[in-house]
């Protein structure tokens, strides 16, 4: 039951967010609250935390965040999802208000204490939304996003359903333990582009969802980009800030240190360096990755690289 009530309570958070209800965010807030955006961001206290939320819904309206997956150890909480909102309030970074219907992904892990929130780590996709806006320029257009299975959405404010059926359940085999074990594998493989390791470690049915990308990646695209990210970053360092697992699910909180040393989005290599945090949730089965949803700071990383103001 503690995890379901662990649960709600940050059900309620974006209940005040879709709100705009500032006595009910203080609610749930705790008073010595430490909110964490970005690597290398100050962290914010209550008031601050509570005040950016308010600016946001000065410039837009109909916000709501759609829950797509919940996982919960202990008192710390993992939610994955998307904020929808329209910019249709004011102006957002110089922009006016343009109308535009924002979706923008990510995943949060809060710490609960005494039924409030004391901790939030946020990482979401500053880098489409800006795109979205027309403050920075936007990829080539794709195809539709694909999910490799389908996810009910989990409106705000409803009950959580437990989506794992008893079969699902008694299939899982490996305790959360093991599960982070993999996980820690998968990334210290990534660190030196072991190939090997990395595919025996993903499935070769394998879905992975990424930022910026108009569809999922399989398991040769994954390891393509891996690759890829070896040519152009040395000295790869993956450090493992913070995990959660839940029945066959397990998250990660993560943040990359490299050395810009190869050409990288047709620039040149700059010798900088670079950190820049996520969070990775990876669904496990028969001791493989089936699935990945990664949400990154890229738009850290494009500003450390001098790509971006």
């Amino acid at each position: 039951m503690a995890n379901e009530e662990n649960k709600t309570t940050v059900h309620a958070f974006w209940q005040a967010i879709t709100a705009n209800d500032e006595d009910a965010l203080r609610e749930v807030l705790a008073p010595d609250l430490v909110a964490y955006n970005q690597v290398g961001s100050a962290p914010q206290s209550r008031e601050e935390h509570i005040q950016g939320i308010l600016q946001w819904s000065q410039s837009f309206s109909a916000n709501r965040f759609e829950i797509e997956e919940q996982i919960c150890e202990g008192s710390t909480v993992v939610t994955r999802g998307v904020m929808r909102a329209v910019h249709s309030e004011d102006s957002f970074q110089g922009v006016p208000p343009s109308g535009i219907e924002l979706a923008v992904p990510g995943i949060t892990i809060e710490r609960i204490a005494d039924g409030r929130i004391a901790e939030r780590h946020v990482c979401s996709d500053r880098l489409g939304l800006l795109q979205s806006l027309g403050i920075l320029p936007a990829p080539q257009a794709g195809g539709e996003s694909a999910s490799g299975r389908d996810r009910a959405k989990i409106p705000v404010g409803a009950e959580t359903d437990d989506r794992k059926s008893l079969e699902q359940m008694e299939d899982t085999v490996m305790n959360g333990e093991e599960q982070k074990a993999i996980a820690r594998r998968y990334f210290h493989a990534c660190q030196g582009n072991d190939q090997s390791t990395l595919k025996a470690v993903l499935s070769a049915e394998l879905v992975a969802h990424h930022p910026g990308l108009a569809a999922p990646l399989n398991r040769d695209a994954l390891l393509h980009m891996i690759d890829s990210f070896s040519e152009a970053f040395s000295a790869q360092e993956y450090t493992i800030e913070e995990q959660v697992a839940e029945g066959d699910t397990v998250a990660s909180r993560v943040t990359w240190r490299a050395t810009h040393s190869g050409p990288f989005q047709d620039v040149p290599a700059t010798g900088r360096q670079i950190a820049v945090g996520g969070i990775a949730i990876s669904r496990i089965q028969n001791g493989q990755i089936v699935e990945r949803w990664l949400t990154m700071d890229q738009m850290g990383m494009l500003k450390q690289l001098g790509l971006v103001p």
